[in-house]
């Protein structure tokens, strides 16, 4: 992605929304720069589900529901998914084909409020918003083992402070905020976790029973939360070489 841009602005001209892509000035930061302040404030209506609720986030920056897919690994820089941060994924690389890649997900949006409110947050079981935040796990505290298996005590544990802006900063290459991965299944009944490279992200929605997924072929489908599992994580790899068999 040119200049840490995510797809959402790379795709804007294929969604007849170019005068929202020229707003952005790449020959700067896209996070930081008053140059793109305009472009970084604007909520796409494409990227917003209808299920989903309203929620007050950044007013300085606009939101999304529908995230790309880093992988079957909670590092990006393995190369497992479509994308990762200054990717330049060519549908070649796709070995696994197109149409048993998954691209894009639904997640669910932080419940930031705005304002200087801190980037974490402290949330009971209970909370509604549990599911939509991701426990703070910094970059330096992930292991080998831990990048490919979720660690239920770290990462589950309404104790630790957690991420509170999921999906509302769309425009930026930062995982918490835009990445999803195949490490959890859909709608996991344990809390995701990330630090500012790594992270367990599981696609959540407000639907019932299971996740919308645009695979790499441009097709939509509703896959359940009971999705086998193997297959879930055979669907978020471009070069697994596996032999995908899947009930969605």
């Amino acid at each position: 992605m040119v200049n840490d841009a995510t797809p959402h602005t790379v795709l804007l001209p294929y969604l007849e929304a170019s005068n929202s892509f020229n707003l952005f000035n790449f020959n700067v930061s896209l996070n930081g720069s008053a140059l793109n302040s305009a472009a970084i404030r604007q909520t796409i209506p494409y990227y917003i589900c209808p299920s989903s609720p309203e929620k007050i986030g950044f007013s300085w920056a606009g939101h999304a529901d529908y995230m790309q897919n880093m992988g079957g690994n909670a590092s990006y820089s393995n190369l497992t998914g479509p994308f990762f941060r200054n990717s330049k994924t060519r549908f070649a690389d796709v070995t696994d084909g197109l149409s048993n890649t998954a691209f894009f997900a639904e997640i669910k949006r932080g419940p930031h409020p705005g304002g200087s409110a801190s980037s974490f947050v402290t949330l009971p079981r209970t909370n509604p918003n549990y599911s939509a935040v991701a426990t703070d796990k910094a970059d330096a505290t992930w292991t080998a083992a831990t990048l490919a298996t979720y660690p239920i005590s770290e990462c589950d544990n309404p104790a630790t402070r957690a991420w509170q802006y999921r999906g509302l900063q769309y425009y930026r290459g930062l995982t918490v905020a835009t990445f999803y991965n195949h490490t959890l299944p859909p709608n996991s009944q344990f809390r995701d976790c990330s630090g500012t490279a790594n992270g367990h992200l599981a696609s959540r929605s407000y639907h019932t029973g299971g996740v919308n997924v645009v695979r790499g072929d441009g097709s939509v489908s509703f896959y359940s939360n009971s999705v086998d599992a193997a297959a879930w994580l055979a669907l978020g790899t471009i070069n697994g070489g596996e032999v995908l068999t899947i009930d969605n």
